[in-house]
């Protein structure tokens, strides 16, 4: 009886699990892109223009966990950013006027593609 009850416990428990890992994934990609697009914006509100590809670097770089990798695109003041997490299907997209959104990807010209 004992093992009956911890197994359905386990079968109820393991799911939610799974779903609150995903959403902390999820989270953690969003939080990379605000932090690289409050850092970016910060790059362009000083400069006039996007970040060099060093500068670049080093913001992404610095912006996310290690599961989670970040890529730019952009022309002139216009950028697009888009994360993806190594154990996500999904891709998130933000740019300086759109707020990450799930699903979304980036065209080079800096636009967002939204899904």
């Amino acid at each position: 009886m004992v093992i009956l009850i911890a197994g359905i416990l386990a079968a109820v428990a393991v799911p939610v699990f799974l779903g609150a890992l995903d959403q902390a994934r999820a989270s953690s990609t969003q939080a990379a892109l605000a932090t690289a697009r409050l850092a970016v914006t910060l790059a362009v509100v000083e400069e006039g223009q996007l970040p060099t590809l060093a500068e670049r670097d080093a913001i992404l770089a610095g912006a996310a966990d290690p599961a989670v990798t970040l890529d730019m695109t952009g022309t002139g003041t216009d950028f697009c950013l888009a994360a993806t997490h190594d154990q996500l299907v999904d891709t998130w997209a933000s740019t300086q006027r759109v707020v990450p959104t799930q699903g979304a990807s980036c065209a080079l010209d800096g636009s967002i593609i939204l899904p």
